[in-house]
């Protein structure tokens, strides 16, 4: 009995050391990435109009990782995230109404306030393969757009005209993969794939890089 007791004191030490260590554990990092976002498209109208009318686009942004344990951490993160218009975008929309290119477009912007956990499925001392999953506050600003002029079918009335959506507020939950590891002393690289969705008409997919830097230990 006391030999137990002593293995699960001498276990539970180990694990306590190991999480004050790496409580002391804390990476600065700046970010930059890709981002595609992807919704389904009717001839009525697009569910969400960011994909059908907007490039995939760029963010930059900056976190925050804290070690709790090992391979266990937690990192608040922010966002900005850039999307041009597509050069050229037309839409066909449903011949037997009418044809409705569009004409120039202002770039769309998005702002995100994440906070993800990480787990550490194979960490070693500067190098580590993680999980991710969290949850995040996005500010959606869609730009504006002209619609080129055209006919209502069948018909000599000339329409034109000019969209502007109103913003957008909403939670989404996120979930990724990635690997951390260090370059030379405190400075490492941080990559990251992973999707964002709030579950009913938002999806994205994004690529990130981010260079990290340790500043306690």
């Amino acid at each position: 009995m006391s030999r137990s007791l002593s293995i699960s004191t001498a276990i539970a030490t180990a694990v306590l050391g190991a999480s004050l260590t790496a409580n002391s554990q804390t990476d600065v990092m700046l970010l930059g990435g890709m981002n595609f976002p992807s919704g389904t498209f009717s001839h009525s109208a697009p569910a969400w109009p960011l994909p059908a009318f907007w490039d995939p686009g760029f963010s930059v942004g900056a976190s925050l990782e804290t070690h709790l344990s090992r391979i266990v951490s937690v990192v608040p993160s922010f966002e900005y995230a850039h999307y041009p218009w597509r050069v050229g975008t037309a839409v066909e929309w449903d011949p037997m109404i009418f044809n409705a290119p569009y004409g120039p477009g202002t770039p769309s912007r998005m702002y995100r306030f994440n906070v993800d956990a990480r787990l550490y499925v194979f960490s070693k001392e500067r190098f580590g393969i993680f999980l991710s999953t969290g949850a995040g506050y996005v500010i959606e600003k869609l730009g504006s757009y002209d619609l080129a002029p055209w006919h209502v079918a069948l018909s000599s009335v000339l329409i034109d005209g000019h969209v502007q959506y109103p913003a957008a507020y909403y939670w989404a939950h996120e979930m990724g993969v990635g690997t951390h590891f260090f370059l030379s002393g405190d400075v490492g690289l941080d990559f990251t794939a992973k999707y964002l969705s709030n579950y009913t008409d938002r999806f994205h997919t994004s690529l990130s890089l981010g260079v990290f830097y340790r500043v306690s230990d």
